[in-house]
């Protein structure tokens, strides 16, 4: 959604077990490309990371620079190659303002974004992935 101030506010559903264990595409097209080969844009996609349950995005901290990850979609698979891992803080000029992670109509490019946590449970960041398809 789109706060007064203009700046978005991406909140993946969790309301049930499901919105947790699932993976969210911002559907926004103007800055959210369809993720194919080749894409017309940077695919970004949201998802829960949770301390003391399994959700889709726990293990996105693990990530490294050269990692691969496989998307399926209905049309097939795709690989990205991680670029760079991102810790954000949840704020206008952390995760809100990072021209890495929102550079939006570069050509197959994907952003995976979950929220992290600090040892005593607070999430006051969050990991973004920056990665490239490779084929």
């Amino acid at each position: 959604s789109r706060r007064a101030d203009g700046a978005w506010t991406i909140t993946p559903p969790e309301a049930t077990w499901r919105d947790l264990v699932s993976v969210y595409w911002w559907s926004e097209q103007r800055y959210s490309a369809l993720p194919g080969d080749p894409s017309t844009g940077t695919t970004f996609l949201y998802m829960h990371a949770c301390r003391t349950v399994s959700c889709a995005g726990n293990d996105l901290k693990d990530l490294r620079r050269g990692d691969l990850i496989v998307l399926s979609t209905r049309t097939g698979t795709l690989r990205y190659t991680v670029t760079s891992k991102l810790r954000l803080d949840k704020t206008p000029r952390g995760v809100g303002n990072s021209r890495v992670l929102y550079s939006y109509r570069q050509p197959n490019q994907l952003r995976l974004v979950t929220c992290g946590y600090s040892p005593d449970g607070t999430s006051a960041f969050n990991w973004a992935i920056v990665a490239a398809l490779t084929g």
